[in-house]
């Protein structure tokens, strides 16, 4: 068995997913998980493992843009789950940042099930407060 290199951290954040080549349409979709070396989200495209594919989170001002290809596939009854691997170091830093966004967006979650409704700019700062000092180093 492969050993995992990376914690995964689960996330519904909306993103777009395109191959590279273009070969079929935006996936219009959300992440599953993200980890400093990938990501899983779903889709209704069969891609084939190896197919390079962008990735866009459309809801952040930042347009944060990725380049991954897909490590793996797992078929499920509507579509499928698709593992994405960054190979490329700043890419892995982009990610990292993501990571971030998820655990803020967790944070901000959090606080509206205990009736706070906060914006995403007060959830990042609070965040930013509290735990971004504990939050692990790349290397």
């Amino acid at each position: 068995m492969k050993k995992r290199y990376y914690i995964r951290h689960p996330s519904s954040i909306p993103i777009d997913a395109q191959p590279i080549d273009k070969s079929s349409g935006i996936d219009h979709t959300s992440l599953v998980n993200i980890s400093g070396g990938g990501l899983a989200f779903q889709s209704h495209t069969l891609l084939p493992i190896g197919k390079k594919v962008r990735i866009q989170i459309p809801s952040m001002d930042c347009s944060f843009r990725a380049t991954g290809q897909v490590a793996w596939i797992k078929k499920e009854a509507q579509g499928c789950t698709v593992g994405i691997v960054f190979t490329d170091k700043s890419e892995a830093f982009h990610v990292r940042m993501i990571e971030q966004i998820c655990h803020i967006e967790s944070y901000r979650k959090q606080n509206m099930k205990k009736g706070r409704n906060i914006s995403i700019e007060k959830a990042t700062s609070e965040w930013i407060e509290h735990f971004a000092a504990d939050f692990p180093q790349l290397y």
